[in-house]
């Protein structure tokens, strides 16, 4: 859809590696979770250009999600990878947990948009797009 295909290989391995994955659903559908800014930054440079436009429903796009991660590394990130088992392969993100204390102005996220939970156990706020 957005690269060769099989171009989520990689990002599947790191998400794996690290991890994240919350399941797995036959060959071509992968949930992650708690996916680490700095992990997601560098991640980055192996998605392909379109891909940085994909959105879930009305939530942001994965640049902004990016731009949200530069500038807060404590956010952590949830979302899905289709892979190319698929013709449409991609990764999308679908949900963020962001420090309870942070200002969402000028990121290009309107929390008003998502679904949201305040998880006092580690102090974090969930928005959440679905």
């Amino acid at each position: 859809m957005y690269g060769p295909r099989g171009w989520t290989d990689r990002v599947v391995q790191a998400v794996a590696r690290l991890g994240n994955i919350k399941h797995r659903v036959g060959r071509d559908s992968i949930r992650f979770g708690q996916l680490g800014a700095l992990d997601f930054l560098a991640m980055a440079e192996w998605l392909p250009a379109g891909n940085l436009e994909e959105r879930q429903h009305q939530g942001p796009t994965i640049r902004t999600f990016l731009e949200l991660a530069q500038k807060e590394p404590d956010a952590s990130f949830e979302g899905y990878i289709i892979t190319g088992a698929r013709d449409d392969e991609r990764l999308s993100i679908d949900g963020v947990h962001v420090p309870s204390s942070f200002d969402f102005a000028g990121t290009g996220i309107d929390p008003a948009t998502a679904d949201e939970d305040d998880q006092v156990g580690d102090f974090k706020r969930r928005l959440w797009w679905d």
